[in-house]
């Protein structure tokens, strides 16, 4: 190797911005936008300041080891429950959350299934609870940290409590103060506004204003506000969406050491405890096992995030009961993180990314303007009783129920790459409940389309199904036909595609031995030009009920129809309404 040059630090020509933009909008679309940032989005020098400092942006503490790994007990019989408390514990858990509401007996189930958990080690926190439930817990003389679970905002908010509650809670949480160093009694829980769609700016906004409202009660009731802000639990949703979930996290702490500063306890938010669970809205019921890598990327925003508990939904939620099998991997994907990916060994390890740091700050003032307006309406209570929170968040709703349509926001499983051959795990869990607000899963519409699918192969033995005409060589059609595929897979209308062919006779032959009753025409721009008119006919005079054209006809529109097609599918369609439109044009109600 004498005279070779072996120089580590050599450096090749740098590609530009806009060559890092193409790349990143070939690899994932529309969502690129955002996901590279420069030095020009984050001008600022450390305007984030340090772990440990203000604005507590980075983090509250200086110093980070692990989270807590805070699994969800919803069992109802508390023999089963107790049962997966030990085998939650021994699988790496260090947290339970104890849903109260699945007992038959609320007041009583938690003394019922903890009997026998080592709770000198192992921290538990109480879903949906009640007054009493939080008396029982207190009673069970738990050492390790408690979470008592009360939020009357979040129950107000599906339509169970009343703003009367919340002294109640404060004069408990004052109680708790002086007696019970290691419990909070509130969990200010954001799942309620995340899941009936609310944008990520209200869910914080009305996490703030709860926080506030409860800080104003808890002083009432005769604490100091240091101590009312150490009552104070926070319980928000990250998602699959990474950049926006840690910005979340990163956003709140801002916020909410905000708050606490303009009320004169500004070394209170040190104290504040943050927990993270992924989100149910973004869970599907097709193709389960795609919410294993949701709930991961969920779980991995979370850490970087700075979560102090995170739980991860079992990847079976949607069919009802969880197996084994998914608790397990939910608890695993955060000991892999934990333990091998080591996410928790640098604290907060986003900071400094510009993308990130934008997305902090802009989603920071978002929410403060959020909270801002909730508090002008004259705070939580107010806007769950007028219906001012419920229309905001309807909004935000329909607005991100038509990007999932358009199919701007796609859903893996569903709406891209659906699987027909694939057997649901389970049938689908229970109603969920109603509330003012709404509660909603991203796949509704889809599921809903599928569902009449799954009825129709119910009871004739097969899925409806369109016939797919590919015309010209393969590499002509192929796009298109990945495309028509996914689009009516996605409502549970089976594709069947023919031979590419550059013959139209040859063509229709073809699809009239399928039986099918509906056809799209798939090609290329260049392909059409030459060939559609025939292929239109053809197959129209094959006796097809309807002939769909996929792309845009341009030119050939009326000629195309004066042919036989009938609709034209261009990319940018609402494929629930045109799926809707598609059952009923082969009888199936959808």
């Amino acid at each position: 190797m004498t005279g070779d040059t072996l120089d580590l630090a050599a450096k090749g020509e740098g590609a530009s911005l806009e060559t890092w933009q193409a790349i990143a909008r070939k690899a994932v679309g529309d969502a690129a936008k955002g996901a590279l940032g420069t030095r020009a989005d984050w001008p600022l020098a450390d305007a984030s300041g340090l772990p440990g400092a203000a604005p507590y942006t980075r983090g509250t503490k200086a110093a980070r080891s692990r989270w807590d790994i805070r699994t969800i007990i919803s069992e109802p019989d508390p023999a089963r429950a107790h049962a997966q408390c030990l085998e939650d514990i021994a699988g790496g858990a260090t947290s339970l959350w104890i849903d109260v509401g699945a007992f038959n007996r609320p007041g009583s189930a938690p003394s019922a299934a903890l009997a026998g958990i080592p709770l000198d080690r192992v921290s538990l926190a109480l879903d949906g609870a009640n007054i009493a439930a939080a008396r029982t817990a207190l009673q069970l003389g738990i050492n390790a940290n408690l979470f008592l679970g009360l939020d009357d905002f979040a129950a107000m908010a599906v339509g169970l409590g009343s703003a009367n509650e919340v002294a109640q809670t404060a004069d408990l949480g004052r109680e708790v103060a002086l007696n019970h160093s290691n419990a909070r009694a509130i969990s200010i829980d954001t799942r309620v506004y995340h899941n009936a769609g609310a944008a990520t700016s209200i869910e914080l906004g009305a996490g703030l204003g709860a926080g506030l409202a409860y800080l104003r009660a808890l002083e009432k009731a005769g604490l100091d506000l240091p101590a009312a802000a150490r009552q104070i639990a926070f319980i928000l949703t990250t998602d699959a969406n990474v950049i926006v979930s840690i910005a979340k996290l990163r956003a709140f702490r801002r916020c909410w050491a905000r708050v606490l500063d303009a009320c004169g306890a500004r070394d209170a938010i040190k104290d504040v405890h943050v927990a993270a669970i992924s989100s149910e809205l973004m869970m599907t019921r097709h193709d389960a096992h795609t919410n294993i890598l949701r709930t991961a990327l969920a779980g991995f925003a979370a850490a970087i995030g700075g979560a102090d508990a995170i739980t991860l939904l079992p990847f079976t939620l949607r069919q009802g009961a969880a197996s084994a099998e998914a608790r397990r991997i939910a608890r695993n994907t955060q000991s892999i993180l934990l333990e091998e990916a080591n996410v928790a060994r640098v604290i907060d390890p986003s900071g400094g990314a510009f993308a990130i740091e934008r997305a902090s700050e802009n989603l920071a003032q978002e929410a403060w303007r959020e909270f801002q307006e909730i508090e002008a309406q004259g705070g939580m209570a107010a806007v769950l009783s007028n219906g001012f929170l419920a229309h905001k968040v309807s909004e935000n709703w329909e607005a991100r129920r038509k990007r999932v349509a358009m199919r701007e926001e796609r859903i893996a499983g569903v709406s891209d790459f659906p699987a027909l051959s694939e057997p649901t795990l389970a049938p689908p869990s229970s109603a969920r409940t109603t509330s003012p607000l709404g509660a909603h899963h991203l796949d509704d519409d889809f599921e809903a389309l599928r569902a009449a699918s799954d009825a129709h192969l119910k009871s004739h033995g097969e899925r409806p199904k369109i016939y797919l005409v590919a015309i010209g060589g393969e590499i002509d059609s192929a796009p298109r036909i990945a495309f028509a595929r996914s689009l009516f897979e996605s409502g549970g209308i089976e594709t069947i595609t023919g031979m590419s062919l550059s013959d139209a006779q040859s063509a229709a032959a073809a699809y009239l031995d399928s039986g099918i009753p509906i056809a799209a025409l798939c090609s290329s721009d260049s392909v059409y030009a030459e060939k559609a008119l025939a292929f239109a006919y053809e197959i129209a005079q094959a006796g097809a009920r309807y002939v769909y054209f996929i792309g845009a006809p341009g030119e050939l529109e009326q000629a195309l129809r004066e042919a036989g097609v009938d609709e034209f599918v261009p990319e940018n369609i609402d494929a629930i309404e045109f799926l809707r439109r598609a059952f009923e044009t082969l009888g199936i109600a959808p």
